[in-house]
């Protein structure tokens, strides 16, 4: 008795075999995605690592000296270097401290304080800076955190309101203009003016 025959396999020589390509897209979109974590990575790292240089560092020491602890990102104090040097201006422009509102600057600082405080520094900064310039003046002894950040807040939206920092830089009378202003800010932040001019009864 014959045995069974076994079933044959026959293979054409131009059959095409299909073969998926999930695992080719997927490779691909894992080297994408190193990619962008690795640009990513090291642009957060390297603006951490940054070092401020002599005009941000001057800007530093002014408010130090001042007694304002403004925590100025990297990026912020990059900003203020960028200025600086496109101004050419001298870190001894702050050996005073900061005066957003300074009267007599020179045109180059003029421009420089106006893309300092609009475009360099957030409004957070920026509030910080008058706040605590606030609790720093001897005249203002007797006012509150609260009340000096309340305050500069209302300061730094009266000024945004009115151009920005580099509008009022170059016309710096309208700094004299501000004061109506901030003498209202006081009154609606729980701060008597005749207190801290020792007129109270």
């Amino acid at each position: 008795m014959s045995e069974p025959s076994s079933p044959s396999v026959v293979i054409e020589s131009n059959a095409k075999v299909h073969v998926s390509k999930w695992p080719l897209w997927a490779a691909l979109g894992v080297v994408a995605a190193l990619i962008v974590f690795t640009v990513v990575w090291f642009a957060a790292n390297g603006e951490d690592d940054y070092t401020p240089g002599p005009v941000a560092q001057g800007l530093l020491d002014g408010l130090e000296r001042q007694g304002v602890d403004a925590s100025l990102t990297p990026s912020e104090l990059k900003c203020v270097d960028d200025a600086g040097s496109k101004y050419g201006i001298d870190p001894a422009m702050f050996s005073d401290g900061v005066d957003v509102l300074d009267v007599d600057p020179t045109p180059a600082q003029q421009e420089f304080v106006g893309v300092m405080m609009d475009d360099c520094l957030t409004r957070s900064s920026r509030v910080d800076i008058i706040a605590q310039g606030m609790l720093g003046d001897a005249d203002m002894d007797g006012v509150t955190e609260a009340q000096a950040r309340c305050v500069g807040e209302k300061m730094d939206d009266t000024i945004i309101d009115a151009g920005g920092y580099g509008s009022l830089a170059e016309d710096p009378e309208a700094a004299f203009g501000l004061v109506f202003g901030i003498f209202g800010s006081l009154g609606e932040c729980g701060i008597d003016m005749t207190d801290l001019m020792g007129m109270g009864g």
